[in-house]
């Protein structure tokens, strides 16, 4: 049986990740922090992933346990990580997903910062993109933005980030407490494909972040991946429709933010209309009235739609 009082639950979410799969739990498994357990949800895979977990899951029955849907349903990412997150039993919630793995001192060092400040709700590691071609181009570009502009071991509001762009990136990053997650909304539209940016913005409206700069994860992207199936237009659509459903919902619960998130939160707001005109119609004349109202965040959007142009074809 699962050892149920460990520290740190290792929300693993998998579907159709078989030739990924050992690697990322093997990584879990190498960890030097040892009071973990892993909670392997598997969303209806037609591969060999169900079998290769259960099988890590007899070879390791107080680490591992494995759950799926009813019937074995395939009910997508979203409602799969909500039906994950209800299960959650540790005082930490760690995620990694399938194609994903950590350095050895991944889950140490988050435990120990957030042992020791208190104020800080989420601690991530900056990734290292495992990718083809120009898949993860974009990432890399944000990976080295991050490093720039982010304090080190020092916490931080990561809010105003956040309301630009997910600069964490990807569940397989970060730590946070489980009593946190469970006072965010894990309710979103059907097809959201921005769940970790949208549960990472909740919990940093009342809670400080803090980079963990000395281990990192190992971000696989590919094209099998849900980001990398999608169409050009396709990505346009759905990052439009998520900053509009995440401005409207923070709009709607403005008095949690403390004077000075809520004024940038206004600040942002009244710049919104110009990222989207430039994404919805990407001529010279919308990107310098986006320039105008806000130099690096239109250069790094404009960064970002050339190398997802190159990756998703016109």
């Amino acid at each position: 049986m699962v050892n149920s009082n460990c520290k740190v639950t290792v929300i693993v979410v998998s579907y159709n990740q078989a030739q990924y799969l050992t690697r990322a739990i093997e990584s879990i498994l190498n960890q030097t922090y040892e009071d973990y357990s892993i909670l392997l949800v598997d969303d209806g895979s037609t591969d060999d992933s169900l079998r290769i977990a259960g099988q890590m899951a007899d070879l390791h029955p107080s680490k591992i346990e494995v759950a799926h849907h009813a019937e074995h349903e395939n009910k997508g990412l979203l409602r799969t990580y909500q039906f994950a997150l209800s299960m959650g039993k540790g005082e930490y919630i760690a995620f990694l997903e399938a194609d994903d793995w950590w350095d050895r001192n991944f889950l140490k060092n988050k435990v120990e910062i957030l042992n020791q400040n208190k104020q800080v709700g989420v601690v991530f590691s900056g990734y290292k993109v495992v990718s083809e071609g120009w898949y993860g181009c974009d990432m890399i570009l944000r990976q080295i933005m991050m490093r720039w502009f982010t304090h080190r071991r020092r916490p931080f509001n990561n809010m105003r980030s956040l309301l630009k762009r997910n600069n964490i990136a990807t569940f397989s990053s970060f730590v946070t407490r489980n009593d946190l997650l469970n006072s965010v909304s894990i309710q979103c539209y059907p097809d959201m494909v921005y769940f970790d940016w949208w549960i990472l913005l909740q919990l940093s409206m009342q809670n400080l972040t803090c980079l963990d700069h000395e281990t990192s994860v190992y971000w696989q992207i590919h094209r099998e991946s849900t980001l990398g199936r999608q169409t050009l237009d396709l990505h346009k659509k759905r990052l439009i429709r998520f900053l509009d459903f995440v401005y409207e919902s923070i709009e709607q619960n403005v008095e949690l933010l403390d004077d000075d998130c809520r004024s940038y939160f206004f600040h942002m707001k009244r710049k919104l209309p110009y990222l989207k005109e430039f994404y919805s119609n990407p001529d010279s004349l919308n990107f310098l009235r986006f320039f105008r109202r806000d130099p690096l965040w239109a250069f790094e959007t404009l960064l970002s739609y050339w190398i997802n142009r190159q990756k998703y074809g016109t």
